[in-house]
């Protein structure tokens, strides 16, 4: 078996991994809504490395302007226009565009962050990528993260999206949306974290607490009483009848009760069910 370590791996991996980084976004179309939902996101947009276009044909359908390019030319592209050929580190300026959105190849993220992040505080333009949920955690990523004041904040996905179709496993990281603004944040604010389920999980969800809350829902079955709690109330309940028998005179047949069957009785007693559960079992 092949084995492989990538940095920013939690474990080795099993499979190689495509050539040239061609591990398109092909959950787009809610991956991309996700960022939107809680990031006001204005063009025009620059996605650098489009690949086959997935985030910037469903940036288009939410109505924002996006030039799309990238280093290698891919088969089958969904969207026409995507530039080829450009090298993202001959990035000189972003004067002309308000955001830039892209998932960049995993083992280029920290330089590529760290030739155009400057670039983009200079020139008003924001910035957001997809990465691994844990790629903000590392100490070597200080400066792009951890002590950097531009670092807006993130986007955690409640979903983990998939890379390859079919599949030939289930998807193995979480992924976030990592957002750096050009205005730094005030002295003394954090970062902000939001969470962002696929639009047809929340829907589920919320229809799901409607259901509960609609009037003249079917209630859950009670849970059948445990077998020695059964025996617990069967006995309170006959100890119950003979003691409204003695009070009142008779036997529940009708019969005259004796006062020695009456004082053999004794006091009544409160049934409490952890008390009996509780008590030492008695030799049979």
């Amino acid at each position: 078996m092949n084995m492989t370590v990538d940095r920013g791996d939690i474990a080795p991996s099993r499979f190689a991994r495509i050539e040239r980084e061609g591990y398109f976004t092909i959950d787009a179309d809610w991956i991309v809504p996700a960022l939107c939902r809680v990031v006001h996101v204005e063009g025009p947009v620059l996605e650098p490395c489009a690949g086959a276009g997935h985030m910037v044909r469903e940036l288009r359908a939410l109505g924002l302007t996006v030039h799309a390019a990238d280093r290698f030319a891919y088969p089958e592209t969904i969207v026409p226009d995507i530039a080829t050929g450009v090298d993202i580190f001959a990035l000189r300026s972003l004067a002309d565009y308000r955001f830039v959105i892209t998932n960049l190849p995993y083992r280029e993220q920290n330089a590529i962050l760290a030739h155009i992040l400057p670039i983009a505080a200079r020139d008003g333009c924001s910035v957001a990528i997809l990465a691994r949920s844990e790629w903000r955690s590392a100490q070597n990523r200080s400066a792009l993260v951890h002590d950097n004041l531009r670092f807006a904040g993130e986007v955690a996905l409640t979903k983990r999206p998939v890379w390859v179709r079919p599949p030939i496993a289930s998807p193995r990281h979480w992924f976030s949306w990592f957002v750096w603004s050009p205005e730094p944040r005030p002295a003394g604010r954090d970062p902000f974290l939001r969470f962002a389920a696929t639009p047809l999980a929340r829907a589920a969800r919320i229809e799901k607490r409607g259901t509960r809350r609609t009037a003249g829902a079917p209630a859950k079955p009670a849970k059948e009483p445990s077998r020695p709690l059964r025996r617990a109330a069967l006995a309170a309940s006959g100890r119950k009848r003979q003691m409204t028998a003695a009070k009142s005179g008779s036997g529940g047949s009708g019969t005259p009760v004796p006062d020695g069957q009456i004082a053999a009785l004794g006091p009544k007693r409160r049934f409490s069910p952890a008390r009996l559960l509780c008590a030492p079992a008695r030799p049979r």
